[in-house]
């Protein structure tokens, strides 16, 4: 996720990495968190469209926005590798990817072969 984010905030995230679909209650034991500041901190990451939540009767199901969800890198590196490969033959260029160590910033750098 973002490095500015709150570490309280960050504690929220990863309870929702490690449950399904947790309601607020599942949460606030999860993360550790009083009530009061585990809530502060959900509106503002849903606020803030990372994450969200459905209400299932008095309960408020909350999950990681689909766009912020962590990637499965070793999936993807197929795919990743084969991309890489199609685009060098395409444009002569050759590419070259570096995943940081927290798998959220993916650079592509370019230089003529």
């Amino acid at each position: 996720m973002d490095a500015k984010l709150h570490k309280n905030e960050k504690l929220l995230i990863s309870a929702l990495e490690n449950s399904v679909e947790p309601t607020t209650t599942e949460l606030i034991k999860k993360s550790y968190l009083s009530k009061v500041t585990a809530l502060k901190y959900l509106h503002k990451l849903k606020d803030s469209g990372i994450i969200e939540y459905r209400t299932i009767g008095p309960s408020k199901v909350w999950s990681l926005n689909k766009k912020h969800k962590k990637l499965d890198f070793d999936k993807l590196k197929p795919r990743m590798f084969g991309l890489i490969q199609e685009f060098e033959e395409l444009t002569g260029s050759k590419a070259s990817i570096l995943v940081e160590s927290n798998g959220l910033d993916l650079t592509t750098r370019l230089t003529s072969r």
